[in-house]
Formats: C-alpha cells, structure tokens, sequence
C-alpha cells in the first residue's frame, strides 16, 4: 500500500512523514525510487515497527455531591452522575466504627447510588465514593461521611390495648402527668379519688387517638382548691376498660 510521496533529492538523506497509521499493530514499511519517467525501482529493504497505544493515565474527576442516610434500618447513598466520558463504574469504600479503616465494600456499581443493607442497628459506619474509567484509572475519595444506624423497636399495639402509666415525680408536690396508651381510638376520662375512696374530680377529656397521649391533673378538687397531702387514686376510663393508679401528694 502506497501511504506518501515525496521528491527526491540526490546526496541528501531525507525523511517521509506518515500520518493516521493504526495503533497497536506491527507494521512494515518499505521504499521505493520512481525516476521521472515513471520507471520503479527495486523494493529497498524492509524494517518493522510496532506502533503503541497511547496509555491513559487520567484519573476521572472526584465524586461530586455525595450524600449518606439512613431510612428503615438501610443506609442509602447517593452522588451525582460521573461527567468522565470513558467512565466504567464506582466504587464504595466502608469501615464499621468511626475510626474504623476504609476498605473496598462494593465495585462495579454503574448508577449514582448505592443502598447497604448489611448494616447493624446501632453501630457507626463511615462511607467514600470513587469512579474508575474503562482504563481503570480511579479518581480520588469523595470526603468520608459517618452514620449511625439507630435501634428500632417497630411495636403494633393490638387494637385492644391500653396501659396507663404516672410519669411524673411520685411523690408529686403539685400537678400529677400521666401517659395513656391506646391501640384503637376512644374517649378518655380522668377521675380522682382520695384514700377514702371519695370521687373529689372527674374530666372527660375528648377523644384520644391511637398511640401514646399524655394527661394531667392539675392537684385540685371539683371546685378547684388545691388538694391537701395524702393518697390519691387516678382513674383513667376508655372504651378499652378503665385503670387506676396511685400517686402521692406531699405540700
């Protein structure tokens, strides 16, 4: 194949440029003299060359926007598309702990997210992002981002549950809190009664919904005088039953 001609000029050495040849290939060149009129030469001899492929070394540019969440018991991470026009894939790096050592977790994830589900509740991970181009030169780490994966107690309540509870001092010296806990929605009532098992105050207190609500009785009768120190009984009254619970008022 003829690839360029040049004109000779004789007792000087001269040189032929030869452009878009094929990289990696090994190729053989020749040449020949043609005089002026047209009268071709011999073949001269023969030299090889291997013509390397250029190696690319570029590393893509870094992860942008990398972000880290925790959502159900999963950790859920999320960056923005690489822009590298040879990019491959991504790669994640993780360590337990927050002092932990970072090593390759995951490879080989093309999309700009990644969900881990291999986590326990209520430890500390740290996460990184890279990308890696077709020559698999990887960019550098994205900055490390630490969650905490919390405990989660999912509790469903039948629908027929109800517990009471005081959560304030008891002994109270005033105003006494109380946490109701229903499974179904219904109207709540609170009475008190004193160690004699006298009614000294009743409020009926709406409806309350499913889940937890908290009440209060303000340490006064009926009549709204402020109750002496003693024993009193609480009684909390729903469509799922009623329940009691004492408490101690100390002036």
């Amino acid at each position: 194949v003829s690839l360029s001609e040049a004109p000779a000029e004789p007792g000087i050495t001269q040189s032929v440029p030869v452009s878009s040849l094929p990289q990696g290939q090994n190729l053989v060149f020749a040449m020949v003299v043609v005089d002026s009129s047209g009268n071709v030469s011999e073949l001269s001899n023969r030299a090889s060359v291997l013509l390397e492929v250029p190696v690319d070394t570029t590393p893509p540019v870094e992860v942008a926007n990398f972000q880290v969440e925790v959502t159900g018991g999963k950790v859920g991470l999320g960056w923005s598309a690489s822009p590298a026009p040879d990019f491959d894939h991504y790669r994640v790096y993780r360590s337990r702990g927050d002092r932990g050592v970072l090593v390759l977790y995951r490879t080989g994830i093309t999309v700009p997210s990644f969900e881990d589900s291999q986590v326990m509740p209520g430890r500390d991970y740290l996460y990184t992002v890279t990308a890696v181009d077709l020559n698999g030169n990887e960019s550098v780490r994205t900055a490390t981002h630490h969650v905490h994966v919390p405990i989660v107690l999912d509790i469903v309540r039948p629908v027929d549950f109800f517990n009471t509870s005081v959560t304030s001092p008891n002994p109270s010296v005033g105003p006494v809190s109380l946490e109701v806990e229903l499974g179904s929605e219904s109207p709540i009532t609170l009475e008190v009664y004193d160690v004699q098992g006298r009614r000294i105050a009743r409020k009926a207190l709406g409806s309350a919904q499913v889940g937890v609500t908290n009440l209060r009785w303000n340490g006064e009768d009926a009549a709204g005088r402020r109750v002496g120190r003693g024993i009193y009984w609480i009684r909390v009254i729903s469509n799922l039953g009623d329940q009691t619970r004492k408490t101690l008022i100390v002036r």
